[in-house]
Parts: structure tokens; sequence; C-alpha cells
């Protein structure tokens, strides 16, 4: 999926039911989720979050120059997601709140944030 046209939409917020997220693609949801400034995503539950989908818009962080600066509001990170990916593109956002990691993904995000002050 190539990059995303700008939107006018400045704020997303985001509550999927589990059981939908098999409905979406995953790079889809990626691309266009991090084209939006701020996002108030709300995935409370591990079972059926859409690990794939979390993994695309951690990419789609990661790979394009987004114009997301802000996560928020109670993203349940899936413990398989590979902590580095977790690590390196929460870095590249301006705020991040309530996000629940893995003590591995934690490690990688801490491990990124002094990475990037000592550069």
């Amino acid at each position: 999926m190539g990059m995303a046209e700008k939107t006018n939409i400045k704020k997303l917020c985001v509550h999927i039911i589990p059981a939908f997220y098999s409905k979406i693609s995953p790079e889809l949801f990626g691309a266009a989720v991090s084209n939006v400034e701020e996002v108030d995503w709300k995935n409370e539950e591990y079972e059926g979050t859409g690990l794939q989908h979390q993994e695309a818009l951690l990419t789609a962080i990661m790979v394009n120059c987004c114009p997301m600066t802000r996560l928020c509001h109670l993203v349940r990170f899936e413990p398989g997601i590979d902590p580095e990916l977790i690590g390196r593109a929460l870095n590249r956002l301006e705020e991040v709140d309530q996000a629940i990691v893995s003590g591995e993904q934690v490690e990688a995000i801490l491990r990124n944030l002094v990475a990037v002050r000592a550069d």
C-alpha cells in the first residue's frame, strides 16, 4: 500500500470490537490510522485485537513520514509484537499515553529513549 494522501482529520477516535479486526486489512489500518495526527485507540483486550493490525500500524509509523504525533487511550499491545519495533516506532511520536506493554517491550521503549537522547 502506498503513501496515504493527506487527510483533513486531525484526531481519530477508534474503538474496534475485536471480532471486526478480521474484516479490516492490516495494511489499510496501518496506513490510514498513521495518517492522522492524534489517535485515540481503545483496544483493552488481547484476544482478537489484531496482532497484524498493531504490527502494520507500528511499521507504518517507522517506514512512512506519517503525521501521527500522539497515540493515546489504553492501547494494549500484543505480547507477541517485536519489542524493538514498538520501541523504535513509539519513539517517533511526540506523545504516547496509556500504552500497556510487556516487560520486554517497555525495556525496548526505554532503551530507545536513551539511544535517542544520546544521538
